[in-house]
């Protein structure tokens, strides 16, 4: 057999290893809880659906394909590799942390976690002396590094594209008690990784004619192809900032991350006693982002509430008449048919001054003014799509609070629920 089919032969058997691996339909099943999560809230929140659970998914789906086999590139031209039992601990570690906070299947975490592990196992004697803990010395740690480097750098690429994201528009209670309008950027893309595994019990496996930064001295029975599916996330508030604004701004703070997490891993590999500081950096570096979102979100002034004139938009209804009129979150209506407009009840009267056509005037981000006009229909969205910032007469408001895998399995799936998901997810106000 050429080498090219032994090639081919392994891409094939690591194809088909994908569709074999249970934790990538765990991935998709928890893309496909999310977004049907994001509806029901937005039609508890908004009684709209602003969102299509099918078309989101089966999108999400798509560029985390083509993004995964874009970054496998990567990993085989620089030898990247793994092993059978990390990724194991891989996945075991992920499904664990998901019962207990969503933003722990970072794979950051458990490379961290990992390189604390091999720590011990080196520096204390009797570690080495524990069964279970003989592979950790076998684990390539800067491959790790650059394993999680990389995905953090495909991952603040994704957050710049808005359309690859999960925006729910939110209200909920500010830190002074009043309610105000604010977006949870949450977002997860299943991609399926193919990585060298050294190859064991005697089976022959390629050999590599190319030079490899990584996997130089390692594989002396040759490399095989492995199925690796993972899942990317990020999740965060945007309550002082627009939501492409705040997906910028966190972008730019991963790919600072990534690029020191590469930066170390290269380093470990000629100064291996330094992968403490990996370990360490990997979780500390990624908490300090966390904790830096959450301090700018407290520390500002919310963006989404209304002033002293005008109605502020929250959001707005894809295909409505507000979308189709260009008009955008953020904006400000300010006058509806000649009319100043401070509250909804005030917006709605102006609307029905004339039954059959509308003239509005929208503040832009900018504060400047532009004119809309445009026929009324009988059916249309009695706001013209738009979903404003929230005033006293809301009803629902949802808790700012981390997730488990709980809050996305227990949807109401009958009447008798629906008690139960508002406690979860959503609280009713009370007067």
């Amino acid at each position: 057999m050429s080498h090219i089919d032994v090639i081919g032969q392994q891409i094939l058997e690591a194809v088909f290893m994908l569709f074999l691996s249970p934790f990538y339909y765990v991935s998709l099943l928890l893309i496909m809880l999310q977004f049907r999560r994001q509806l029901f809230l937005e039609r508890k929140l908004f009684r709209n659906r602003l969102s299509s659970v099918t078309k989101q998914s089966l999108t999400v789906i798509l560029w985390g394909t083509l993004l995964g086999i874009g970054i496998s590139s990567v990993f085989v031209l620089l030898g990247v590799y793994i092993t059978t039992e990390l990724m194991m601990t891989v996945w075991i570690t992920t499904i664990a942390a998901m019962l207990f906070r969503f933003r722990f299947i970072c794979i950051a975490y458990v490379a961290g976690f990992i390189g604390i592990l091999q720590v011990i196992w080196k520096w204390i004697p009797q570690a080495s002396q524990i069964e279970w803990l003989q592979f950790i010395h076998d684990i390539h740690f800067p491959s790790l590094l650059i394993m999680v480097g990389v995905l953090h750098i495909m991952e603040s690429l994704l957050l710049r594209f808005r359309s690859l994201r999960m925006e729910l528009p939110a209200v909920v209670t500010g830190k002074r008690g009043k309610l105000i309008g604010a977006y949870q950027l949450q977002a997860f893309w299943p991609l399926p990784l193919f990585m060298f595994v050294p190859s064991e019990g005697g089976i022959q496996g390629l050999s590599l004619d190319w030079t490899t930064f990584f996997s130089s001295g390692s594989g002396q029975e040759g490399w095989m192809l492995t199925a690796f599916p993972i899942l990317l996330g990020y999740s965060t508030w945007s309550l002082t900032q627009l939501p492409q604004q705040k997906a910028k701004q966190s972008s730019t703070w991963l790919l600072l991350y990534a690029f020191m997490v590469c930066g170390v891993a290269v380093l470990i590999t000629f100064v291996p006693v330094l992968t403490i500081l990996g370990a360490l950096l990997c979780i500390v570096g990624h908490e300090c982002i966390v904790w830096a979102n959450k301090k700018k979100e407290e520390n500002g002034v919310p963006f989404f509430t209304n002033g002293k004139q005008g109605l502020r938009v929250l959001a707005v209804i894809p295909d409505s008449p507000a979308a189709q009129l260009g008009i955008a979150a953020g904006e400000t209506v300010y006058k509806v048919n000649g009319y100043m407009i401070e509250t909804s009840e005030q917006l709605h009267k102006a609307l029905r001054m004339n039954a059959a056509f509308c003239k509005l005037e929208i503040k832009d981000h900018h504060g400047e003014s532009k004119f809309l006009q445009r026929a009324v229909f009988d059916g249309e969205h009695h706001q013209l799509g738009m979903i404003l910032c929230p005033d006293d007469n809301v009803n629902y408001v949802m808790q700012m609070k981390q997730h488990a895998i709980w809050s996305y399995i227990q949807m109401r799936l009958s009447g008798w629920k629906q008690r139960h998901i508002h406690e979860d997810d959503t609280k009713q106000k009370t007067m």
